[in-house]
């Protein structure tokens, strides 16, 4: 096995189709598939299977995307230690971040950051809590700012902000809002705020119809519209250039006090980079430092 057909079968596995893989990896799907033929005779076990037209990861491949995303990730973080022993490189920091921070806290912390201190080069991956810890396990990011990590003996906290999960509605007096009747916005699956808005829905007793959005943005823009009401981070109402109209419903049981955890990888050596950001967000007081 070489690290260039470990990293074809992780983007397997990651975007769970070989020709969303292949699009990632800039080659092409006879490429992907050619790797995975290769690897799969190589190891005498089959690593996928095929359900209809979907991609299902066998148990022997589950152990081989854990364990390969173990080894690229070292191989990276290899390399990337040594150009920065070497001082060839600047220093690096790669956050991995659920939607909601990514859209309205990260740009405002970024740019705070490298405005105090430009010596350092940022790379941000999005997606729901499970994604992005999933980064973080495969040592693709150095830190994650999510709701509570999945795993806790995986992953330690090192720094919190509160916020809140309040439920909205659009601001125009015609539009429906009585939450026992309107149509819930959803996040994706994978999303804790859509966990937690069905488990409001359920604790309710509520039989009401759904929508699913994969966007903070356009579900914001959505319940402006009218479309629906919704259950979002306090956060999210922190983009004014948005230019919408919404209104807090009140609900028993909301507003949802919550935390974004800002997460590492437990046991590891906290980069550099790291100990600068956190630093920076706390003299901000954007966070609260875990003691």
């Amino acid at each position: 096995m070489t690290p260039s057909q470990l990293r074809t079968f992780i983007a397997v596995v990651q975007h769970k189709s070989v020709s969303r893989a292949a699009d990632a990896l800039f080659v092409s799907q006879a490429a992907v598939s050619s790797v995975l033929s290769s690897l799969q005779g190589e190891l005498g076990v089959a690593l996928i299977a095929r359900d209809g037209r979907n991609i299902v990861i066998t148990d022997a491949g589950k152990v081989l995307y854990e364990r390969a995303a173990e080894i690229v990730g070292l191989l990276g973080e290899a390399s990337r230690a040594t150009r920065e022993a070497g001082r060839k490189a600047r220093l690096k920091l790669r956050i991995g971040a659920v939607t909601t921070v990514a859209e309205f806290l990260l740009p405002g912390w970024i740019g705070s950051f490298l405005e105090t201190d430009p010596g350092f080069d940022i790379a941000l991956e999005v997606g729901n809590r499970e994604r992005v810890f999933d980064l973080l396990a495969s040592r693709q990011v150095d830190i994650v700012i999510a709701g509570r990590p999945n795993n806790p003996h995986a992953f330690s906290t090192i720094a919190t902000r509160s916020h809140s999960l309040v439920l909205i509605g659009s601001g125009g007096a015609e539009v429906e809002t009585d939450p026992s009747r309107a149509t819930w916005l959803l996040r994706e699956e994978g999303s804790g705020s859509r966990l937690s808005a069905l488990e409001v829905i359920a604790d309710t007793g509520f039989d009401v119809p759904t929508m699913t959005i994969g966007s903070n943005v356009a579900i914001l823009q959505a319940v402006n519209l009218g479309l629906g009401i919704a259950l979002v981070s306090s956060d999210s109402m922190l983009g004014e250039s948005l230019n919408i109209d919404v209104s807090e419903i009140a609900l028993p049981g909301l507003p949802l006090a919550k935390q974004w955890h800002l997460a590492i990888r437990s046991g590891n050596q906290t980069h550099p980079a790291i100990t600068a950001f956190i630093s920076h967000l706390a003299r901000s007081s954007e966070i609260s430092v875990s003691s």
